[in-house]
């Protein structure tokens, strides 16, 4: 492992949410406290040229880049959907009548897929995709309790996502966007939550962190659910895997030196 270096880490409380297309604008999007709110920040792929986004009094989550680099797409812990631009210099609130987590920009920059939920104890969500042009809501998994962590594989034929039906174990699963059929990727036991499933750029295979060994790691697996292999076995918590447009590189998260920070593999 290689740590990423980003500027005075012991300043840094936590570091979440990376982002997918970081590799196509040379970035990486994270959120970070600073005067006592979490913001976006962003850094270059080797951590320098460190820099804060937003500066709003209140907290922000999931930055996503735009298939393009210029946009990233973050929510606040309320759950508005905002767009700003990747320097920072303007925002834009998108008005939804539901609220917005863990937004993924499809290929087009044309929809959003985008967990949404339905009580105030988040203990049942919904997935949703969300039409930028139109402004039209379609709801596309309307399964009991958790449906969560969605995201798009490279033909955007389908929706990955989380789905805890029983909320004792969660499992990676697939949706077909033409059919609405659901085909299970990960086969978990009891108290064994499979999160943050994000597909390779050649759609054959999706990383994702499992506590399946005892702590999280970041694991890989084929597309058909076949072959799991856990890449960071050890006593670290390892998550929000992501790989680099290339597939040479996985960057994630990790406690491994005492605090939360970026680091690739």
């Amino acid at each position: 492992y290689q740590t990423i270096e980003i500027s005075n880490p012991a300043r840094s409380n936590s570091a979440v949410g990376l982002d997918k297309k970081y590799a196509l604008s040379g970035k990486i999007a994270f959120c970070q406290l600073y005067k006592g709110y979490w913001q976006v920040w962003g850094c270059g792929l080797n951590g320098k040229r460190l820099k804060v986004l937003t500066n709003s009094p209140i907290d922000k989550r999931y930055p996503c880049f735009s298939p393009s680099g210029d946009k990233i797409a973050y929510v606040t812990n309320t759950g508005e959907l905002w767009i700003i631009k990747s320097d920072g210099c303007y925002a834009q609130k998108i008005t939804l009548p539901i609220n917005c987590y863990e937004p993924k920009w499809s290929a087009d920059a044309k929809r959003i897929v985008f967990t949404s939920y339905e009580d105030l104890f988040h203990s049942n969500s919904k997935i949703w995709i969300l039409d930028l042009e139109t402004n039209v809501l379609n709801k596309i998994a309307n399964r009991p309790f958790l449906q969560y962590n969605p995201n798009w594989p490279p033909d955007e034929k389908n929706v990955i996502f989380v789905d805890g039906p029983e909320l004792y174990a969660q499992e990676i699963r697939k949706l077909d966007l033409n059919t609405g059929d659901v085909t299970q990727i990960t086969d978990s036991s009891m108290f064994v939550y499979e999160t943050q499933p994000s597909y390779l750029p050649d759609g054959e295979g999706i990383i994702y962190s499992s506590n399946q060994d005892g702590d999280y790691d970041i694991w890989i697996i084929d597309e058909i659910g076949s072959t799991p292999k856990n890449l960071t076995p050890g006593s670290s918590h390892d998550t929000s895997g992501i790989v680099s447009s290339d597939g040479q590189k996985i960057f994630f998260l990790s406690d491994r030196i005492k605090t939360n920070e970026i680091w690739q593999m």
